[in-house]
């Protein structure tokens, strides 16, 4: 069974890209989670992207979580050396509140995301352990991502995730 507010929670969703709730059920309770697929960008060393993130929901993970997917697949951890990609995500009073840098990939199995994603890899490569999105607080997610070798130069896809399951 869903919680109903928890789902009311991912109607409220304003923010850029497509969310999915991604809910863990068992025998005795419910665990609430969602993903935020956002647009695909493609390495630029001059610019920076910013997605908006406005009311995420907050979920009993008490986590937020960074992935991506990359177009064409490529094994990052192998071309970790060859990309540069840092993320920051901010409040809506400019404070940041997450900050990463650099690909430290952890594979994550295909068989373990969802059907979408058809058997492509995703990586998951931060996380903010005690970040919790405050209700109708806006975010935005400041990327900056450039490839130090012209034959590898995929376009990414992140994904946001908190709580459920990948």
């Amino acid at each position: 069974m869903r919680p109903a507010a928890f789902v009311d929670d991912l109607r409220e969703y304003r923010g850029d890209g497509r969310i999915e709730e991604t809910t863990v059920h068992s025998l005795y309770s419910a665990v609430p989670g969602y993903r935020v697929i956002l647009p695909a960008i493609t390495p630029d060393p001059a610019s920076e992207t910013i997605f908006r993130l406005d009311a995420l929901p907050p979920t009993k993970m008490r986590t937020i979580e960074f992935a991506l997917q990359t177009d064409p697949p490529i094994d990052l951890k192998a071309n970790a050396d060859k990309i540069s990609l840092s993320l920051e995500l901010r409040d809506q009073d400019g404070a940041t509140v997450y900050r990463h840098s650099g690909i430290t990939a952890q594979f994550v199995e295909p068989a373990l995301l969802s059907p979408h994603w058809n058997n492509i890899t995703a990586w998951r490569f931060g996380a903010r352990s005690d970040f919790v999105p405050q209700p109708g607080k806006k975010y935005t997610l400041h990327v900056r991502y450039s490839t130090k070798n012209a034959m590898i130069n995929p376009a990414l896809t992140l994904i946001v995730w908190s709580g459920g399951v990948f």
